[in-house]
């Protein structure tokens, strides 16, 4: 069994009294609660388990509470703790970025890299030698800890982190939340300005993306525009939506007629995303270089 402790105070003029609404705190609590499990969840899989109690330590002309995390290990680890690899529940709150420690040099855990994100959009994850990633952002390229990339993918723990910062900030008279470690030093302070950088809005996060000529197999076409044709290529089936508009515009006029087992040579879009149900992969037809028909076939469309 592993214990870590942390703080965190919320503060502003709503505060002054060290008095919250229990219906901004609670989902608030539960958050974290959420936060740490999941945090759990990605670095120890089925290996241990956590629980968040709370303790009180109400900070004057503020809100505090002191939050003491305590991991146990499921009985088939007990005795393989190291030899298994399992982060204790102080690296667990290290790699959150709820206190300070050796994963600081990876932009302070998930709460510093989600800082240092903005909110941006990541145009690309590269897996490194050394086991940890590399992002791309905007042209900057960085380096992230394989453990904070891991919570970073985890959409439930930062949907949690917004209901515990971001949705915190939006509320009048509430314009901080900061972290502290255990000897009441601050670690990291997210100021109401910064509340954005925390939202998980944007469920559907770019892994990969590829651009890439490839012949496909109409399965079934569509004569709307904005509708997805089905395609196969290789064995494997997938829909893909066409934005060659000089193609679209053939099709619409009857310029362009398909038969069963027609090939388009195309270039595509071919992008991965990590979703809330997990990695999918994203087609679109950026051009038809030609459409070539299957030999002695007669038109049926």
């Amino acid at each position: 069994m592993s214990h870590a402790t942390f703080q965190i105070i919320y503060d502003g003029p709503a505060l002054e009294n060290s008095t919250m609404d229990v219906k901004d705190l609670a989902p608030a609590l539960l958050a974290l609660g959420e936060a740490i499990e999941q945090a759990n969840f990605s670095t120890n899989h089925q290996k241990a388990s956590v629980v968040l109690n709370v303790r009180a330590s109400f900070k004057t002309g503020c809100f505090g509470i002191e939050f003491d995390v305590v991991q146990s290990l499921l009985e088939q680890t007990k005795s393989l703790f190291e030899s298994n690899g399992i982060s204790s529940a102080k690296e667990i709150v290290e790699t959150l970025g709820f206190v300070g420690g050796s994963i600081t040099a990876s932009y302070h855990g998930l709460i510093g890299l989600m800082r240092h994100l903005k909110g941006r959009e990541i145009q690309e994850i590269t897996p490194l030698k050394e086991g940890n990633f590399k992002f791309v952002v905007d042209g900057e390229s960085f380096e992230v800890d394989a453990k904070v990339v891991s919570l970073y993918r985890n959409t439930l723990l930062r949907k949690a982190i917004q209901k515990a910062i971001t949705d915190q900030l939006e509320k009048d008279g509430i314009d901080s939340v900061a972290f502290l470690n255990t000897d009441n030093k601050t670690f990291n302070v997210i100021e109401k300005i910064e509340r954005q950088w925390f939202a998980a809005d944007n469920n559907e996060n770019v892994i990969s993306e590829n651009e890439l000529t490839m012949v496909l197999m109409i399965e079934s076409p569509s004569f709307k525009k904005a509708n997805k044709w089905k395609f196969s290529a290789g064995g494997n089936s997938f829909f893909a939506s066409i934005n060659d508009l000089v193609f679209l515009d053939k099709v619409g006029s009857g310029q362009e007629l398909f038969g069963k087992g027609d090939y388009l040579t195309s270039v595509v879009s071919a992008k991965q995303l990590m979703t809330d149900s997990g990695l999918k992969m994203e087609y679109v037809i950026l051009k038809v270089i030609s459409h070539d028909r299957k030999p002695s076939q007669a038109s049926i469309f």
